[in-house]
């Protein structure tokens, strides 16, 4: 049977995935969550035309019609501070000391700085100044009005977010819930990172790719609530699963390892046995053996366990799962970049390769961030992307064009 493309694998996971039900929260609860429905401002921002300065409200026209020879002098007849309840009057040919953020007095229309004044002992002020009309006035509505969409279905609430509802009136939001993602890891050959290393028996590692996973999870927004560690024994995976489900009720369940060929990988099987499989192994490297189904309503992927197949399967399909859950409509960005280093490839499959990226004066520039096999944790470590090399391709000179996944912010060069 022929493996599975990559693009077909992920279309399937993302083609049985539905984003979780709306719940409406403050927004004080909501925070890095994704909107379902859009939301719209209750109020004009500003709300009022207002002072971009600390300095003095003026009526334009007192300054055009003073003769330039001459300072203009005006009294100082009162103070418009920022959260004044009662609105003030200018009369004609007086001025007001005004504070950034106030409302602009009736009557006046224009702003000059304190620094471009001078205050006299006798409560009067000289304007000598250049000044031009309306000048640092914040005018009612420039920035939104009443009724205008400030953020559509599939925005996160980022903090900026956060703010523009807050300052547009809107204290709640109907928002895809998080999801609960558990985690089980498998091998008989791992160890707690309790035991010391001189402790370890033959044929022992520390187990890693938990910590890894969750770490994964939680920055792609999702809320970890279950990690087990299960031996190389059918029964008791079986178990396990079914101790997480019943716990912590997953919306997707992540394995690593017992995924592939051998006499006793045993993730296939108990996903059999206890749900549904609806595709086993693509056309990638690394990760081939990646096992996508369901139990019940919960989404279900088991990926490789060796740590580097278990990091790239997880940014190319458990990522993008976890977006669709929680309605995050921009899933997988591939983003163009040029090789700085000759890289050889054994064609057959797509290949994800660990890269370290920078930006460069002419773009993103990916190379290698070390050994591919997917048991070195070294280049793990360095990677902050994904270099993507076509199944036909058998090298990429320095200079070739390719797209990569960033799984991090690139460095300058």
């Amino acid at each position: 049977m022929s493996l599975l493309t990559f693009e077909k694998a992920l279309q399937l996971v993302l083609e049985t995935t539905e984003s979780l039900p709306t719940v409406n929260l403050p927004i004080e609860e909501a925070a890095g969550l994704y909107l379902s429905k859009s939301i719209t401002s209750a109020i004009d921002l500003p709300r009022f035309d207002n002072s971009q300065m600390d300095g003095y409200a003026i009526n334009y026209p007192d300054i055009s019609m003073h003769k330039p020879q001459s300072p203009l002098i005006l009294p100082e007849v009162g103070t418009a501070a920022a959260g004044a309840k009662e609105e003030l009057e200018l009369k004609k040919g007086t001025t007001v000391r005004i504070f950034t953020g106030a409302p602009i007095p009736r009557g006046a229309d224009t702003i000059v700085p304190v620094e471009d004044v001078q205050r006299g002992s006798d409560a009067h002020v000289t304007f000598a100044a250049p000044i031009e009309k309306g000048q640092f006035v914040r005018c009612k509505g420039e920035d939104l009005t009443s009724g205008d969409v400030i953020a559509k279905p599939g925005d996160r609430l980022t903090p900026g977010r956060l703010a523009l509802l807050m300052s547009a009136g809107r204290g709640h939001a109907a928002v895809h819930r998080q999801a609960r993602v558990v985690i089980l890891t498998n091998g008989d050959e791992l160890a707690d990172r309790s035991i010391a290393p001189s402790d370890l028996a033959h044929g022992q590692i520390y187990e890693s790719n938990s910590l890894m996973l969750k770490e994964l999870a939680k920055d792609a927004g999702a809320d970890v609530s279950g990690v087990r560690t299960a031996s190389d024994s059918l029964e008791e995976i079986v178990q396990l699963l079914q101790s997480l489900i019943a716990d912590s009720r997953p919306d997707l369940i992540i394995t690593t390892g017992g995924v592939s060929v051998g006499d006793r990988d045993w993730i296939r099987s108990a996903l059999k046995q206890l749900g549904e499989v609806i595709f086993w192994r693509a056309a990638i490297r690394p990760g081939k053996p990646i096992l996508y189904g369901k139990i019940g309503s919960t989404q279900f992927l088991g990926l490789p366990g060796n740590p580097a197949s278990t990091l790239v399967t997880f940014e190319l399909f458990a990522r993008p799962l976890i977006n669709k859950l929680q309605g995050n409509l921009s899933w997988t960005s591939f983003l163009p970049s040029i090789v700085s280093e000759a890289v050889q490839h054994e064609p057959g499959r797509r290949s994800f390769v660990r890269a370290y990226t920078t930006v460069t004066a002419a773009g993103l520039s990916s190379k290698p961030s070390g050994g591919q096999g997917s048991h070195f944790v070294t280049s793990l470590a360095r990677a902050n992307s994904l270099i993507v090399i076509p199944e036909d391709t058998t090298r990429l000179d320095p200079g070739s064009s390719v797209k990569c996944l960033m799984m991090g912010p690139p460095t300058s060069a």
